[in-house]
């Protein structure tokens, strides 16, 4: 499925509809697409460049070397603590993102950040809503696109897991 265009259940004519539809936007390098926690109502296909998937995350448990001594400092419930960046994956030309937040209403899981120039197209859901509206059989070629895409993230990050524990 690596080669196959974005939204590859689609018909060819609905694919150049709902890309025209779409707004073409630049990103430079450091540049947040999405900002996890925000609510977003929009899919993005990348046409150049590549984005890092990055999830901010709370460290509860700190080393701290102290006078040649090490030890462990965990952060109590409710107690401001510090954060990480952990970079989940990394998408170029052609990759979708933003289906999650898109099919559940949920605010973003994740930053998605632009590593050097990023073009991509951000497709509106409420374009996708009109195409769905002028022709229901494009519901299910849509819906069938977005789960092979996460299928495919699935299983690719299945495979990344279960190689940590390979000796």
């Amino acid at each position: 499925m690596a080669d196959d265009p974005p939204f590859g259940r689609l018909r060819a004519k609905e694919r150049t509809a709902l890309f025209a539809s779409a707004t073409k936007q630049t990103f430079e390098n450091g540049q947040h697409l999405i900002v996890q926690g925000k609510t977003q109502k929009a899919i993005y296909v990348i046409g150049n460049g590549e984005v890092r998937i990055e999830r901010r995350l709370r460290v509860r448990a700190k080393y701290v070397v102290d006078k040649g001594k090490v030890r462990v400092e965990r952060s109590a419930d409710g107690e401001e603590g510090s954060y990480t960046n952990v970079e989940i994956a990394r998408l170029g030309r052609s990759a979708i993102f933003g289906e999650m937040s898109f099919l559940d209403h949920q605010p973003v899981s994740a930053n998605v950040i632009a590593v050097g120039t990023v073009d991509a197209l951000r497709i509106s859901d409420s374009s996708i809503k009109q195409a769905m509206k002028k022709d229901p059989s494009f519901t299910g070629r849509f819906y069938h696109s977005i789960a092979e895409i996460l299928v495919d993230r699935l299983r690719a990050t299945s495979k990344r897991a279960a190689s940590r524990y390979i000796p």
